[in-house]
């Protein structure tokens, strides 16, 4: 499983600090495990909604509230697609357990059916985020977490991380571009056992050599992984053009 103090830091956006605060609570809540399968069949939003504060330009607090349309995804790769401020990105953040919600946001696993909030769903999904963050003196293989040395460099393949990235680089001497590549590939890697990816604008910073290559690795990793939940935020025209399942915000 991707580490997961790395993971959040990388959603949000902060520093890992920042992000070990968030950790502790998770730790400390009354959540319940997550089944002991930890797979996923099934994704059901019905009723969604979600509320939380933002700051503004003008530097104003703001609550925005987002309304989720009711989806059902299974197994293989589906695009959500739409303006900026539709709720991609948001839909991905409730889907990784990040953001509380009302409705009705359902996990269909063999154990049965759980609603997402009465459980610590990091174990459930793995969420690459846009946000790109360097996470300070971090190193690119501390990303992989308890991933074995195999499993890392499957990933590694299928993420198309450059040659010239070694393991133990910290990640903000790597490029923006290095780094996309990389998160992408830890994503890959804890999605093997999670059984749903989230990746949100994964193509960001990338050359169009390297989106050619992390699109070719995306299709390798779901050929070899047809039980896994894949779900993409993308504006990128070659990943529109590859004929995922696509729904409109």
């Amino acid at each position: 499983r991707m580490n997961n103090l790395f993971f959040v830091a990388e959603v949000l956006g902060s520093g890992v600090a920042d992000a070990q605060v968030l950790v502790d609570e998770l730790n400390k809540s009354e959540h319940r495990a997550a089944p002991e399968s930890g797979k996923v069949w099934e994704i059901r939003f019905r009723d969604v909604s979600t509320r939380y504060c933002r700051t503004s330009i003008d530097g104003e607090e703001r609550v925005s509230v987002v309304s989720v349309p009711d989806f059902v995804f299974g197994p293989g790769a589906a695009m959500l697609i739409g303006p900026n401020g539709k709720g991609k990105s948001t839909s991905l953040r409730l889907i990784a357990g990040l953001l509380p919600y009302s409705g009705s946001l359902t996990f269909m696993t063999p154990e049965g059916a759980i609603e997402l909030r009465d459980y610590d769903a990091r174990s459930l999904s793995v969420y690459s985020s846009q946000s790109n963050a360097p996470l300070e003196s971090s190193t690119v293989l501390s990303l992989f977490g308890d991933a074995t040395e195999e499993e890392a460099r499957r990933a590694w393949t299928w993420g198309a991380v450059p040659d010239g990235v070694a393991p133990d680089q910290r990640l903000v001497d790597c490029s923006g571009g290095e780094r996309r590549l990389v998160f992408n590939a830890a994503a890959m890697c804890a999605a093997e056992k999670s059984h749903v990816l989230l990746l949100d604008e994964p193509t960001n910073d990338l050359d169009q050599q390297n989106i050619d290559l992390m699109i070719a690795g995306l299709d390798t990793f779901a050929a070899s992984h047809p039980e896994v939940i894949i779900i993409l935020v993308s504006h990128e025209r070659k990943l529109l053009e590859k004929g995922y399942r696509t729904i409109e915000m």
